[in-house]
């Protein structure tokens, strides 16, 4: 069959190829969509089940993978059951062949833990353990965003309104109407009104704010980074500030400190 790129963000040769070969490529692209949503559902059932192994002993408090994966695969069959016509036109703005390229890498990361560990992934504290913890998280967010932007299985990116009305005007002034840019573009975008030179700040904002860890980000992201922060982009540096840890890990550390107010 036709490889029409699926995954690659338009504006690539091969995009460019594509549509200068296949005349009718818009009749061919639901296909093409499908084809990919089909693996990438297939791969969230592979790792369900893995998940779902008594032995594992995963606790059902948030984020948890027995509750994310499904909801997760239940949202993507909305999208999937759409007519091609609207397939196609969430597959062309860009935002959709992202997130499913950044799923199916997400879930073959946390498959391969099961396979690369088969002890260790079993043992609350491993190495292992850990990055699985760290892929709910990420699997939480995901979700997040593709509710938000897609809802009821309808491409709603370019109507999404970030709460802060300065990061809305930053965000729509500089991007228009699209919902996702790659983080290099962002970082450009944000050169012009916040000059931030390379290095740990850098480092340290991008981490915080691509919280699907796609090297994109999308106005969902971004929304939810202005809300926490109020664009003092200063406080992803600050000591008292950790990325990617569950309640149950904050509960654990602060543990130490339960006996010491004022602390």
């Amino acid at each position: 069959g036709w490889d029409l790129g699926w995954g690659r963000v338009p504006g690539s040769p091969l995009w460019g190829g594509v549509l200068g070969l296949i005349p009718d490529v818009p009749f061919l692209l639901p296909a093409a969509a499908r084809h990919s949503l089909d693996k990438a559902l297939q791969g969230l059932e592979k790792l369900q089940r893995l998940v779902e192994q008594p032995g594992l002993g995963l606790r059902n408090s948030p984020p948890c993978l027995l509750q994310l994966l499904p909801q997760m695969r239940q949202h993507l069959l909305l999208i999937r059951g759409q007519p091609g016509a609207s397939l196609s036109c969430l597959w062309e703005a860009g935002y959709f062949p992202v997130y499913i390229n950044n799923l199916q890498r997400k879930v073959k990361q946390a498959t391969k833990l099961f396979k690369g560990d088969p002890v260790g992934i079993f043992q609350e504290g491993s190495a292992s353990r850990r990055m699985l913890t760290k892929l709910s998280l990420i699997f939480s967010h995901m979700l997040g965003e593709l509710r938000a932007l897609i809802p009821n299985g309808q491409d709603q990116g370019h109507q999404y309104q970030p709460s802060q009305p300065p990061a809305k005007a930053f965000w729509r002034g500089t991007w228009g109407a699209r919902s996702l840019v790659s983080w290099s573009e962002f970082q450009a975008g944000l050169q012009r009104v916040h000059p931030m030179a390379p290095g740990p700040m850098a480092a340290a904002l991008k981490a915080t704010m691509d919280l699907t860890c796609s090297d994109h980000v999308s106005i969902f992201e971004f929304d939810i980074f202005t809300r926490l922060f109020q664009v003092q982009v200063g406080g992803v540096t600050h000591p008292g500030y950790v990325a990617f840890l569950t309640y149950d890990e904050v509960r654990a550390r602060l543990q130490t400190y339960s006996n010491k107010p004022g602390r």
